[in-house]
């Protein structure tokens, strides 16, 4: 199980975690209220390869302008 690079007691997003598999998952953060089809989310793919855990930002940015929706088909680095 990954772990999640995420303090969810401080935040003040609404968050999403999807365990899509044993070795990868996506962690989306917004604005409270707002809707997964929204270009507003900050997406966040984990993948677990042995003993390596990689942390990738949707589209190579922490910028909020991803849809939620459309994180398994977005790019990641």
């Amino acid at each position: 199980m990954p772990v999640f690079p995420l303090d969810l007691s401080s935040t003040p997003y609404a968050v999403r975690i999807d365990q899509v598999d044993s070795n990868t998952s996506y962690i989306g953060k917004a604005e409270p209220g707002s809707g997964e089809a929204a270009g507003v989310w900050q997406i966040q793919r984990i993948t677990v390869s042995g003993t390596i855990t990689s942390i990738e930002w949707a589209g190579g940015t922490d910028e909020f302008d991803k849809v939620w929706d459309d994180r398994v088909g977005l790019t990641y680095s």
